[in-house]
């Protein structure tokens, strides 16, 4: 973004306040990111990123404009031309707050999903390293403790059933011995 004596460029476009050529970046970044996430070159994601961005009038300034522009041409070539929906066009003389107000919401919609993607995998992650861990652990306790557990069960009851059969023989004499 450009500024030259209170003249604001973005990409090729001048804008005449710097809220206006900030709304164009924002447009341009949102571009970008939607080349980037989706596989563009499929026409039924390509129909669903369009239908998506119309509804929701994701873009209104010019650069988001011919964005659309070149997704309709795109999509024409396609599809049937009545089964594309037209792309908006935003007044933003009649009520510039509401509109404004409404893009800007789409834009911080627009960013936050990436982040909270990004926050969700970095959980993710973190509970995977934590379950691994309490595995590694349990593994660990398995294999060192006496006690009969599922990996040494049939050998831990084997030994003592031979230990009680012995101290069962042992009283046995014993009462035999003193009877006698």
């Amino acid at each position: 973004m450009g500024q030259e004596n209170n003249e604001y460029i973005v990409e090729g476009y001048l804008f005449l306040t710097e809220q206006e050529a900030k709304l164009a970046k924002k447009e341009l970044d949102a571009i970008n990111y939607m080349r980037k996430m989706n596989n563009m070159n499929n026409p039924k994601v390509m129909f669903q990123v369009y239908e998506k961005m119309i509804s929701r009038k994701l873009f209104v300034t010019p650069i988001g404009m011919d964005y659309l522009k070149g997704l309709q041409k795109q999509l024409r070539a396609k599809y049937n031309k009545d089964d594309i929906p037209p792309i908006p066009v935003l007044d933003s003389d009649s009520n510039p707050d509401v509109s404004a107000i409404n893009v800007r919401k789409s834009m911080l919609e627009f960013e936050d999903v990436g982040n909270y993607f990004r926050r969700k995998i970095k959980v993710l992650i973190v509970i995977n390293i934590m379950l691994i861990a309490a595995l590694i652990c349990m593994i660990i306790l398995a294999a060192t403790t006496n006690s009969a557990h599922i990996l040494n069960y049939e050998k831990t009851l084997i030994n003592r059933y031979e230990q009680w059969e012995q101290e069962l023989e042992q009283r046995e004499e014993e009462l035999n011995n003193s009877h006698k």
